[in-house]
């Protein structure tokens, strides 16, 4: 990469991936557009079915440099895909046409199945969803 691609990857590097909440000023959306641009960071989004990369990132990547300004507002769409990953058991109860629906959406890594089995007592149907854009993912455990 260019000199300026080097400040970017160090700008970006220094960024503390736990944190839930990063100041995502206009240089740093330029810094990440810096290296979505690089031909190497294409290769590996090209190869996303090797990793754990949610196939929106790209998206989002694409508009960083708008994303980055101050009056930036979410459109619907941007909503729509993003995701939260789930841990633990998420209940959802609704009634549709005088009928009792639950839905218990559980996180599907290994270590979260063993919360699964206390909830199919009583259970008449079960319903599994897969995104149809993950099914040659590497496992993510």
């Amino acid at each position: 990469g260019s000199v300026s691609n080097t400040r970017a990857f160090e700008l970006c590097a220094h960024v503390d991936p736990t944190l839930t909440l990063v100041e995502f000023t206009p240089e740093l959306g330029r810094a990440i557009g810096a290296m979505w641009a690089e031909e190497a960071i294409k290769e590996v989004w090209r190869r996303r079915s090797n990793f754990q990369l949610l196939e929106t990132v790209g998206t989002f990547l694409d508009k960083v440099d708008e994303i980055a300004q101050d009056e930036y507002v979410p459109t619907v769409d941007d909503v729509l895909l993003c995701r939260v990953r789930t841990s633990g058991l998420v209940e959802k109860r609704y009634n549709i046409h005088e009928s009792r629906f639950v839905m218990l959406d559980v996180g599907g890594q290994r270590n979260e199945r063993r919360k699964w089995l206390g909830f199919f007592e009583g259970v008449d149907a079960v319903i599994f969803v897969a995104a149809l854009s993950e099914y040659d993912q590497v496992l993510f455990e």
